[in-house]
């Protein structure tokens, strides 16, 4: 009986190793066959190298493998970093602006898209905005943003206003653009006299009105427009026509400097509001008045106008250069 038993058992014991050795067969990576752990296996194809490959371990492409796959910038495995400078980020990214790291080119990154605080596309400047208003302390330097910018004033406040006693602003390779604002769109219609006192000297068009979109209706050349007493007066239809708006720079800020700026196409191009304002290098020419300075005790040099009202330099009206 025990004779009988332990053939049994060892009969019982040579099957299930057999069984488990089918089962559980250690799998052989580069066999062309995905078994086990394998994620592919592509036989003589695999490759650590070839984008989007098996890798020769059967393991799926991915970042962090060394190679450059599909949707992948870069991967220098083991090298990525996402802290070292111009390093490939571990997401298989290269280097860039907004990474949190300061790398070639950039001198600033402080990983947020907040183009107001300091730092614009890793660069220590702000871009013009209207009614950007500037702080700082005594001493500070202030970027612009280089760039050209055609802005309106809306609030007739200033695109830019310097409030900082004190501060150096940069406008290198800038330039501001005012953007005029039609005292009528074709077709539509203004109620106030005090458009029509504006379109007093502008000569009236003759041609019969058709009622249509951008048309134009007949208004006798004797006629006079309405004297404004405060009251409305009769709609009056008028040729789309535009004035040069707005203020550009405002320097509220005494002893502030501000230069290399060009700036054209605004009623005021620079408004001086405070004393011991320095201003150099600027072009403010076509607007209505390039430089108003409100306030004595400013100084300017090497400054292109054509127009100004209590602005002067080395001693006489004007800037030292013009407008041609």
């Amino acid at each position: 009986m025990s004779k009988r038993f332990g053939l049994a058992y060892i009969l019982t014991v040579a099957f299930c190793l057999l069984l488990s050795s089918k089962i559980y067969a250690v799998p052989v990576c580069g066999n062309g066959v995905i078994e086990g752990y394998e994620e592919c296996d592509d036989a003589q194809a695999n490759s650590d190298s070839a984008p989007d490959g098996c890798r020769t371990n059967c393991v799926k492409a991915r970042c962090g493998d060394y190679g450059v796959d599909s949707g992948e910038e870069c991967d220098d495995f083991p090298n990525n970093s996402n802290v070292i400078p111009n390093a490939c980020r571990w997401d298989c990214k290269r280097a860039h602006c907004g990474d949190g790291v300061l790398d070639n080119g950039e001198v600033c990154d402080d990983k947020n898209s907040d183009a107001y605080d300091g730092c614009h596309q890793c660069q220590a400047c702000y871009p013009l905005k209207d009614d950007l208003v500037l702080s700082g302390n005594p001493g500070d330097n202030i970027r612009i943003c280089p760039g050209r910018y055609e802005l309106q004033d809306n609030g007739q406040e200033g695109i830019l206003i310097i409030a900082g006693s004190g501060v150096n602003v940069d406008l290198s390779g800038v330039t501001l653009v005012g953007v005029t604002q039609s005292l009528m769109a074709a077709g539509k219609v203004q109620s106030s006299a005090s458009v029509a006192k504006q379109i007093a000297s502008q000569p009236v068009p003759k041609t019969s009105s058709r009622g249509a979109r951008g048309k134009t209706v007949q208004v006798p050349a004797a006629e006079t427009p309405p004297q404004d007493q405060g009251s409305p007066v009769s709609p009056v239809h008028i040729q789309a026509s535009t004035i040069k708006q707005g203020v550009g720079i405002v320097v509220k800020g005494n002893d502030a400097v501000l230069h290399d700026v060009d700036i054209t196409n605004f009623k005021q191009g620079i408004k001086l509001k405070s004393s011991g304002a320095v201003l150099f290098n600027n072009k403010a020419c076509g607007n209505s008045v390039d430089i108003l300075s409100e306030q004595t005790g400013n100084f300017g040099v090497k400054n292109s106008c054509g127009s100004q009202q209590g602005w002067q330099e080395n001693g006489q009206p004007g800037c030292i250069r013009g407008c041609n």
